[in-house]
């Protein structure tokens, strides 16, 4: 069942194969075969680009609007707090998705939490991950894009 498998998908050939047969069918425009959706890539792609070309204009749109709606009037009112106002509006728009950024393949309600100890004093999940660093910096590790890298 396994050899079956790996011979429709090519896996039983070399690596240098593989690529060379994936870049080929990639310079006709075939993308391959989604094993998850079992339907070409290519389709696959553009049966969800109207929702993500969508969600990308509507993104576009509130940016500029609150973007500029905030500009203005910092730009015209320079060092008071209106000024001030806005620029914590646009570092809070700036951190809170790393801040909130979760990967909700990784999240469970039913995770059990650890009792802090000497080394987490938040806790631990059953994983032993730090609540701290998973609450701050997302489920997934940030130690090098976070936006507070010292507590992670």
């Amino acid at each position: 069942m396994v050899a079956q498998i790996r011979e429709q998908l090519g896996l039983d050939q070399p690596l240098l194969t593989q690529a060379a047969h994936w870049y080929g069918g990639l310079l006709h425009g075939d993308f391959g075969r989604s094993i998850l959706l079992v339907q070409s890539v290519f389709w696959a792609t553009a049966q969800r680009l109207p929702v993500t070309a969508a969600l990308s204009l509507y993104t576009l749109a509130v940016t500029l609007v609150v973007g500029i709606g905030a500009g203005v009037p910092a730009a015209l009112r320079q060092n008071t707090w209106v000024d001030q106002a806005a620029m914590m509006v646009a570092m809070l728009g700036i951190s809170i998705p790393r801040i909130t950024t979760a990967d909700p393949n990784k999240l469970s309600f039913r995770a059990k939490f650890l009792p802090p100890s000497a080394d987490f004093v938040f806790g631990t999940d059953n994983l032993g991950r730090s609540l701290w660093s998973r609450t701050v910096c997302g489920a997934r590790g940030c130690r090098s894009r976070s936006a507070l890298p010292s507590s992670c």
